[in-house]
């Protein structure tokens, strides 16, 4: 059987099961078949995504303030606590992976205006291009806003975002990247943030909606390592991370799941998946970070 048609087989068997686990458990790694991936020896991270990532970067200086949507650190900040890295983020609030479909006055830095800095800022002889292909793990993370801020159908957001993203993975690739870390689109369906949302998307079609994506999303990484046999790719399942701590919240200390710390303000943090309609605490995102860590620290290193 072909292998790329079977990986496509056994990734797509991560949306249908029936049991949730962690998400490094049903995460894929695409292994280079000639450059090793080391995590240990990963001194810079890259990361390029909505909100979900932000921690305020400037793009002239590439220095950041830290500042997110979780009340507190949010992954990129507790996964450089878990492994020593540089950060350089340019997840900015609101993006999507493709600006065509969104109205202007709805745009933020969409994939494209980031590559756009990083290509101006850390490509080679630019002014940090202090990085190399061994050491510098890049992350994208998009896809939320695609969907929530899209005019076009369904079919044709999926199509046009996806192709972006493959698009951009191409022009790092081309640019040194040879680790590159996906998320998928996480279960913002069960966020509060939909009770709100009702006369401006179809709710209920929401989680086939990001199922669809993310099987998209798949079949890119899949083709996209095929083409690219240089490169170490990898796939992490935010879907099922976020997933298993929803429905393990009890035993994680997290109290409340459907409503948001920042309308109960006196409450405790840690007690909250949501921070806000939208978005997930900091505590959500501690649990995210250990397990992307857990997953890169589990991979073996390729002869």
């Amino acid at each position: 059987m072909n292998l790329l048609f079977l990986s496509i087989i056994i990734s797509f068997s991560i949306y249908i099961a029936n049991a949730t686990e962690e998400g490094h458990i049903s995460s894929l790694y695409f292994p280079s078949k000639s450059t090793k991936f080391d995590y240990s020896k990963i001194d810079n991270l890259i990361i390029f995504g909505d909100s979900y990532s932000q921690t305020d970067i400037s793009y002239d200086t590439l220095k950041y303030t830290g500042e997110n949507q979780s009340d507190g650190k949010d992954w990129p900040l507790h996964l450089i606590n878990l492994h020593d890295m540089y950060l350089w983020n340019f997840a900015r609030d609101g993006a999507p992976m493709e600006s065509s479909y969104v109205n202007e006055n709805k745009r933020s830095y969409y994939l494209e205006k980031q590559y756009e800095s990083f290509e101006a800022k850390m490509t080679n002889g630019k002014e940090y291009n202090n990085w190399t292909s061994d050491n510098t793990l890049f992350i994208f993370w998009l896809g939320i806003n695609d969907i929530i801020k899209t005019t076009a159908s369904k079919k044709n957001t999926i199509k046009l975002g996806t192709e972006t993203l493959s698009f951009y993975t191409s022009k790092v690739y081309d640019n040194g990247a040879r680790n590159i870390l996906f998320i998928n689109i996480p279960p913002f369906d069960k966020s509060p943030w939909t009770n709100y949302a009702k006369n401006k998307i179809d709710v209920k079609g929401l989680p086939l909606y990001i199922q669809d994506f993310n099987k998209a999303i798949q079949v890119k990484i899949n083709e996209f390592s095929a083409s690219h046999p240089e490169a170490n790719i990898f796939h992490y399942n935010s879907m099922d991370e976020f997933n298993y701590i929803l429905e393990n919240h009890q035993k994680l200390n997290i109290t409340n799941i459907n409503g948001t710390y920042s309308e109960n303000p006196n409450d405790d943090l840690n007690n909250y998946f949501w921070y806000n309609r939208l978005h997930p605490s900091t505590i959500v995102h501690k649990f995210l970070a250990e397990d992307i860590h857990q997953f890169l620290n589990n991979v073996i290193l390729q002869p």
